[in-house]
This record gives C-alpha cells, structure tokens and sequence, in this order.
C-alpha cells in the first residue's frame, strides 16, 4: 500500500465522524417528524373512535354497543379515510428513510472500523490511531 492510499485512508478516517454526525441528525430531524405524524394519525383514529362511541339510533340506542363491533366499524373507517391513508403513508415513507440512514450509518460505522484497522496494521500496531 502506497504513501499516498495510506494518507488517503488516513484523510477519510478523520471525516467519517462529521459524514456519520450529519446522518444521525438528519434520523432525528425525520424522527421528530415521525412522532408529530403518528400523533396526528392518532388523533384521526380518536375521533373516529368518537363517532362510533357516540352513534345512536332512531331509538337513541348505541348503534355500535359492544367492543366487536365498534373495532370492525373502525377497521372500517379507517380503511377509506383518506386524510388518515395519506398520513400513515407519509409516516411510513419516513420510516423508511430512517431505516435507510441507519444503515448508511452502519456502513460509514464498519468504513471507520476498517480504515483504522488498516491504519493500524501499516503503522505496526501503534494504538493511538
């Protein structure tokens, strides 16, 4: 391994923290996000589960009056709530990038471990690297 490929390896070394800082706030940037959109989601599904609570009859009965019923009329509605559909859609695309930046970070993570294990060889086992 030349000179030059060492002080390259070197160079990256010292840049892979700042590489996997920036990843690691952009995770809790969309984690923030996440969590303010599974709140509104959960809103949604409150006020459905409002409605079907609140529901009476003709004869002033609860439409709905057990638990079984009232979860399949949940199911139900929020099968074709569009705001609903596009929030749990939104939220699951920001799961996925989340997953995604993890693993970006792993690889930056296992990039490091292996630089330093270069490093570290050439330099004849010196561990201050």
């Amino acid at each position: 391994m030349t000179q030059t490929t060492l002080a390259n390896h070197a160079s990256r070394l010292m840049e892979l923290p700042n590489d996997i800082k920036v990843l690691q706030y952009k995770i809790l940037e969309k984690s923030t996000s996440s969590t303010l959109i599974a709140a509104s989601a959960s809103s949604i599904e409150a006020k459905i589960r409002v409605e079907i609570g609140s529901e009476l009859d003709p004869n002033g009965k609860k439409i709905y009056s057990n638990a079984e019923t009232r979860s399949a009329e949940f199911e139900e509605r929020t099968q074709f709530n569009s705001e609903l559909l596009s929030i749990r859609a939104t939220y699951d695309s920001l799961q996925k990038e989340i997953q995604e930046l993890k693993i970006q970070i792993e690889t930056l993570s296992n990039e490091q471990r292996n630089i330093r294990s270069i490093l570290n060889f050439f330099a004849g086992g010196i561990d201050h690297l």
